[in-house]
């Protein structure tokens, strides 16, 4: 008589039925894992595009508002005067080009 050692140490499989069940479960969480997981990437797809757009908005506000200050403060052609902006001209001198030494 041939005794099947791995059919001692772990008895009998799973029946069918319990082989059926256990598929229909591990369907059953496959199908609302990948639909829980498509609804998260919708949100966050959703929210990414609001603050892209809210972003997109505020720096194209922003390029009009800095236009028209250059269009209002200054001529054509020329630079807006600035009050913390000292213009004049300088020479570099060197040790060596001093006079006197």
């Amino acid at each position: 008589m041939r005794h099947d050692s791995h059919y001692l140490l772990t008895g009998p499989g799973p029946g069918p039925l319990a082989r059926l069940l256990g598929a229909l479960a591990a369907a059953a969480a496959l199908t609302v894992s990948l639909i829980l997981g498509f609804v998260f990437f919708l949100v966050l797809l959703g929210v990414g595009l609001v603050v892209g757009i809210v972003v997109w908005l505020q720096v194209r506000r922003l390029r009009r508002e800095i236009a028209a200050q250059v269009d209002r403060s200054s001529g054509p052609g020329r630079a807006a005067p600035d009050k913390d902006v000292l213009e004049g001209d300088y020479e570099v001198v060197r040790e060596s080009e001093r006079p006197g030494r």
